[in-house]
Parts: structure tokens; sequence; C-alpha cells
């Protein structure tokens, strides 16, 4: 098959316009080392889109989507070290499991297209890059549509915006004053700290640092979800502050912190390097791989081989909803779509499996998500979710 005809029959798979000679045609190709790069992501996304929306055909559906997810789980396994996912090899895994179950559930989602329409009266663009940086003199400046030069200039240090992302070149200078950066839910940005360290910011969270670090400390205070590439520095200390409890101390390495004020649990996550962890007069050393989670109590608990890819998928522009909770899955849409989700009724006891793009609209990520026995409504920036029986 040449380039130009797979991407042809890509785009009718897009659309939902294929013969079922063409499905096949297109699934066999899937896997051809020459165009798995073309297409796994969105591959993946219109799998997922099947699933959800083969609700009256839901065997036929349900036997292609768990034969995807054994393919995923037994054959795609990554390295720990690795954080990203779901790129090339499982494609060919994906199109026989369907091929060999059936394309029903394919034509059945092009024949009730308008029906998946009726629960969207609006929709929500995805979340995008941008922030609010707070001067020490309280100023407030958004970054969102900012282009790229000085920002501003602080006790000798220079705060410039590069390809949408902030940097600090600390001169010489004895005063410390304070930089807050705060990511809005539906922001996310990058910062380089003055000691060239990088912390990427989810939505809804924000980093407060010294301009200039001085002394032998770097300290660093965070809310929120932010990943760390610290710069190493064996005179001086990193810290990362996450509340009066919780101090997180590294040299040089490369971690995720996940502190949402709603969470459960403060996560830490090491992917390279070690830290040191303190928590209620307790301390916990990290390894490669492992996780700590700190409760509202003070208990600890340690996580070996803790899931990188799923972790890290907000920073890789994922979302990574395997085995996760219909609530969590909610409280990342959320955030990253700057709206309010509204139960009417009990929630159904529902856990999802695959991974999204982060730049789909709400209503597709939605249509990705339902599941029998329950219905989502998008009205402004509302999102309700509705068992079946209500």
């Amino acid at each position: 098959m040449t380039e130009d005809r797979f991407i042809q029959l890509l785009q009718g798979f897009h659309d939902r316009k294929l013969s079922e000679e063409e499905l096949r045609s297109f699934l066999e190709a899937a896997g051809d080392p020459r165009f798995e790069s073309m297409i796994s992501g969105q591959l993946y996304n219109e799998l997922a889109q099947m699933k959800a929306g083969s609700i009256t055909d839901e065997q036929k559906a349900d036997k292609v989507w768990h034969s995807i997810n054994i393919s995923i789980n037994s054959n795609v396994q990554q390295p720990a070290h690795r954080v990203h996912f779901m790129k090339k090899a499982w494609i060919r895994y994906a199109a026989a499991a369907i091929i060999l179950a059936g394309i029903g559930a394919y034509f059945w989602k092009s024949d009730n297209k308008p029906e998946q329409q009726e629960i969207v009266k609006t929709d929500v663009a995805p979340g995008h890059e941008g922030a609010v940086l707070t001067l020490a003199d309280g100023k407030q400046i958004i970054l969102d549509s900012l282009g790229n030069g000085m920002v501003a200039e602080q006790n000798g240090t220079a705060v410039l915006l590069q390809d949408g992302s902030l940097l600090y070149n600390a001169g010489k200078t004895s005063a410390v004053t304070y930089n807050t950066i705060a990511t809005p839910r539906g922001r996310q940005f990058r910062v380089q700290l003055p000691d060239g360290s990088v912390a990427w910011l989810n939505a809804a969270s924000s980093i407060t640092f010294p301009t200039a670090f001085v002394g032998d400390d770097r300290p660093v205070t965070i809310k929120g979800e932010v990943y760390f590439e610290v710069k190493k520095d064996a005179k001086t200390h990193f810290k990362v502050r996450v509340n009066e409890h919780t101090e997180i101390q590294v040299l040089g390495t490369s971690f995720n912190v996940k502190a949402y004020n709603d969470d459960n649990s403060i996560n830490t996550t090491l992917l390279e390097g070690s830290v040191r962890l303190h928590a209620f007069d307790k301390v916990q050393l990290l390894k490669p791989g492992q996780q700590t989670q700190v409760n509202a109590g003070g208990d600890i608990t340690v996580m070996n081989n803790a899931n990188l890819e799923k972790i890290m998928a907000w920073k890789n522009g994922l979302f990574n909803f395997n085995d996760e909770p219909l609530r969590e899955v909610m409280k990342q849409l959320e955030r990253w779509y700057d709206i309010k989700v509204k139960y009417i009724g009990d929630p159904p006891n529902l856990k999802f499996f695959g991974e999204l793009g982060r730049d789909l609209t709400l209503s597709q990520v939605i249509e990705s998500l339902r599941e029998i026995g329950i219905q989502f409504t998008i009205e402004g920036h509302t999102l309700t979710v509705t068992p079946k029986s209500s």
C-alpha cells in the first residue's frame, strides 16, 4: 500500500466513511512500520470512541475492547524508566483484535452519530499553555498571550518568556525576593528556575521560589501537581515544600509531586536520582520507580514499580485513565477543561481504561468515556453525570 493511499484510508476511518473492505485494509496496514508514526494517537482515540459508541452492540464491542486491553497490557510493557507509552507496537495487536472480533462496532457508530450529538449542547475547548506570574511587589502578569522577550527585571534577575516557557537568568545579588507562577484550571506551564532546574506545572497548580538562590538551600513551595528536573549541585540542596508537614529534599533528579487539596494523599514519584521525603517527623528515602503516598494522618506508604507512564501522562499530553474510578476521571476533566462536574443520583461504580489526548475537546473525551448505565451532558461549563435510571 502506498503512503498516499494509507492517508486516504486514515481520513476515511476518522470520518467513518470506509466500506467494510476498506476498513479491513486499513486495519491490516496499521501495524506496518511505515505508517505507525502517522496514526498512533489518532487510531487509539478512534478505537476508544468505537467502544464508547457501541451501546446496543455491547457484546461485540466489549470483546474488541477487552482484546485491545489485553494486547496493550501483555505486549507493550515498557521498562520502568520510560515515560512514553502506547506509541507503536500495540497497534498491530489492536488491529488484529478488532478484525478477529468483528467490525460491527465501527458501522454501528457511524449510523448513530445523531444520538451521540444530542448530549452536547455546547462544547469546551481543551486547556493550553498559560499561567499568571506574581512578582515580588504583588504585580500580576498574565503570560498566556505574551510574545518572546523580557517580562520583568528584579534585583538583577532577568525574567524572560521564550517559546511559551519562563526563564530566570539570575545576576549577582544578595537580595532575596519571591515570585509565584500559578496555572489556573485549564492551563499548564513550564518554568526554568534561577539555578537552571525546570518545573512543569499541571492545571490548577502553583510554585513559589526566590528570584535568585543564595545560601545552602534552593527552596521552592508548590501546590497542585508539578514535575521537576533538578539541576545537580552538590553544594546546595533543592527543597520542595508541599505544606507545613511535608518537604522533599534532592540533589539532582527527576520526580513528580501530586498534592491537590481534594486528593486523599500527597504522592511523590521518583523517575531518576534520589529524594528524601520528610513528613510528620518521618523520613523516607525513595529509589527510582518508587512512589510515596502521605495521607492527612501522617501515614507514609511506599509503592514499588509505580506506573510511570500513567503518572507522567499529563506532561506528555495524555489522559491515562487505566483503572481509574469515575470520580477521579472527573477531577482530571474539571482541572483541564475548567468545568464543574455535577452528579445526579449516585455515580456508578465504574473504572475506565485507556489513554486519550489532552488536545481533544470535552465532548470528544466524554464520547470516548460513555459506558452502559451512564449519561454525560454538557451545558456551558457544567458537565452533568447521570445514571440511566434517573
